[in-house]
């Protein structure tokens, strides 16, 4: 059975991936998606919906001005040691999980409050 994300969340991984130096395999499993595909197949949805543009790509390095349309898949390798590339994955993990804590304990903390 496949699960359903909702656009929000979507738009909040899309975002996190423009925002992060870092590929599109380290954004798909810091969120615990089971594949990169789920974050190209909502960066081509978002595209073509126009909720983000050719022009964001390029501004946020993942996409290069030269190869804006000659290449087929554009987006950028960065190139980091492999403890570089540990160390930026469990903070981008750690992130998502402060996130998700933050969003998790909120509602917790209003009811707190109104009691």
């Amino acid at each position: 059975m496949n699960k359903q994300y909702s656009k929000e969340f979507k738009l909040h991984v899309i975002n996190t991936y423009l925002e992060s130096p870092h590929g599109i395999r380290v954004i798909a499993r810091s969120f615990g998606l089971p594949t990169k595909n789920y974050v190209t197949k909502w960066l081509k949805e978002l595209l073509a919906e126009g909720v983000i543009t050719e022009d964001q790509l390029i501004i946020a390095g993942k996409k290069s001005k030269q190869n804006h349309e000659t290449t087929s898949n554009p987006y950028e390798i960065h190139s980091l040691s492999v403890t570089e590339k540990q160390l930026a994955e469990e903070n981008l993990r750690l992130r998502a999980e402060v996130d998700l804590l933050k969003k998790l304990l909120s509602p917790a903390r209003r009811s707190s409050l109104n009691d």
